[in-house]
């Protein structure tokens, strides 16, 4: 009995697993979500693209390569299934797979964009959390008397990035290591939160008014903190 129950319990996500793999086989699926990663990038880095100037055709091959990038694990999986390989029994392989793969993408955007361009793309990507944080607090602030300026922004990007733990989520590493959307990214994942540290060094950047807004949000990331816990 205890083992039909062991088997029971976990007959359900491997369900789920066996599903999710003839999924990233399909190649509708494929497309559709390429169509969908590519309609995403604009949200998290057009204040990028912005910054980098890039010729259409630079930025269109960019682009391609941030797409290949976040569902390289999707074509990873469908690479080492073709070999023989199950990434749930060779683990150690899959990943040296997708090291391979991922280290490929990131020499060819590196080709793209040059060294200058290529360490603005990497400082980027380990503060997009942070600005996706930033955001929020601009937004609220968009329609009020005191809006977020452009500097007040990335001085706010940068207390929160020097004030983060590492393993955190939303650290640095962090956000490298979950930076691509693939298989990881389809369920979302815990942004970093307002501690009483940034609160206190923002002090110096934001007005009082700017200020209370910022705990406004961290109130609600508390309360959205116990909420789950619950």
């Amino acid at each position: 009995p205890s083992e039909a129950t062991n088997n029971d319990r976990v007959r359900p996500g491997r369900l789920r697993e066996v599903a999710m793999l003839k999924l990233m086989e399909d190649p509708e699926y494929v497309r559709l979500t390429t169509i969908q990663q590519k309609a995403h990038l604009d949200p998290r880095y057009a204040a990028l693209f912005r910054k980098l100037g890039l010729t259409a055709e630079m930025l269109e091959s960019f682009k391609n390569l941030l797409v290949e990038r976040q569902s390289e694990l999707i074509d990873t999986f469908a690479a080492a299934r073709s070999q023989g390989v199950d990434p749930r029994q060779d683990r150690q392989l899959f990943r040296e797979l997708d090291q391979t793969t991922q280290t490929e993408i990131d020499e060819s955007i590196h080709g793209i964009l040059g060294e200058s361009a290529y360490a603005t793309f990497r400082d980027y990507e380990q503060t997009l959390p942070y600005r996706n944080l930033t955001e929020q607090l601009e937004a609220r602030l968009s329609y009020s008397p005191s809006p977020l300026t452009d500097a007040q922004t990335e001085q706010l990007i940068k207390i929160l990035a020097s004030d983060a733990q590492p393993g955190n989520p939303g650290s640095p590493e962090s956000t490298v290591r979950n930076s691509r959307t693939g298989v990881s990214g389809l369920f979302g994942g815990q942004g970093p939160t307002i501690t009483a540290e940034n609160l206190q060094r923002s002090a110096g950047i934001l007005t009082p008014d700017q200020q209370t807004v910022l705990q406004e949000i961290q109130s609600e990331q508390v309360a959205a903190q116990k909420l789950q816990d619950m």
